[in-house]
């Protein structure tokens, strides 16, 4: 803030002043949505979503992800199958809240309380390599997200496995209070197309 003052001197002369003032008062961040743990975020093909899978990043037209695939679930009737096809370069998927915001909108889920984020998953022939993690957005935007983790570089195999990444410990500066982006998964291609599944991804 900055403060003016006039001053005049009764002879039609008058000059203006300034002079600036720092308020320290705490910084209050929109939270998030507060979440009913556990939040799942991949449910069966129709339920309704919490975040939604709109972020396509990277190579988006070499990316196919079915929600709905019938063959071998970890549970229920479905999981997700997701396909990266290009020779080269890098794509990935982030889950959002609200659908196609990178920041710019309020919304997300406020997690605390949160211990993990628990998912499954598989490759289709074994060796595929997957990075996982949440929270993407950065102190650079209005509504970024209050913190971030990587599961970098997972090599999966053909049988399904239970992955978590903790957040019971936070580092400074860091909450839960508002998780834009809930999940996300990136691949780089490997020279030939990768196919992976997922199921059951939830906080917990």
């Amino acid at each position: 803030f900055r403060v003016f003052a006039t001053a005049r001197d009764g002879h039609g002369g008058a000059a203006i002043a300034n002079v600036p003032i720092r308020v320290d008062a705490p910084i209050r961040i929109a939270t998030g949505q507060l979440a009913k743990l556990p939040l799942a975020i991949y449910r069966e093909d129709g339920e309704p979503a919490t975040y939604v899978p709109s972020g396509w990043m990277g190579d988006a037209k070499s990316m196919r992800v079915d929600p709905a695939w019938t063959t071998q679930p970890q549970a229920g009737k479905n999981c997700m199958r997701c396909e990266f096809g290009a020779s080269s370069g890098w794509g990935g998927v982030a889950w959002q809240s609200p659908a196609q915001d990178w920041g710019d909108r309020r919304g997300g889920y406020d997690l605390t309380g949160a211990k993990r984020l628990v998912f499954y998953a598989r490759g289709e022939s074994g060796g595929e390599v997957v990075s996982f993690g949440f929270g993407l957005i950065g102190s650079e935007k209005r509504y970024f997200d209050t913190a971030r983790r990587t599961l970098d570089k997972v090599q999966l195999t053909r049988e399904w496995q239970r992955f978590e990444i903790p957040v019971s410990t936070l580092k400074d500066g860091e909450s839960l209070t508002r998780i834009k982006m809930g999940f996300v998964w990136t691949v780089a291609s490997s020279g030939q197309p990768i196919v992976f599944y997922l199921d059951e991804i939830q906080w917990e």
